[in-house]
């Protein structure tokens, strides 16, 4: 993962030099959460699972 960083990041700065970083930041933040949770997905061989308490085990539906 920090040689993908270290590979890309001069075309993350090309892209911020010529759109800027209002217009650049955006679209490539949301590539980093997306290609983070494809990367848990292809360890895991399963989506993650949601964090808040509705989901937990030990909760029982009423």
């Amino acid at each position: 993962m920090g040689l993908t960083t270290v590979l890309l990041s001069p075309a993350r700065a090309a892209l911020i030099d010529r759109f800027g970083p209002r217009r650049a930041l955006s679209p490539l933040a949301l590539a980093h959460a997306l290609l983070l949770a494809a990367l848990a997905v292809a360890a895991t061989g399963t989506a993650p699972r949601c964090p808040c308490s509705c989901s937990s085990p030990g909760r029982r539906a009423r």
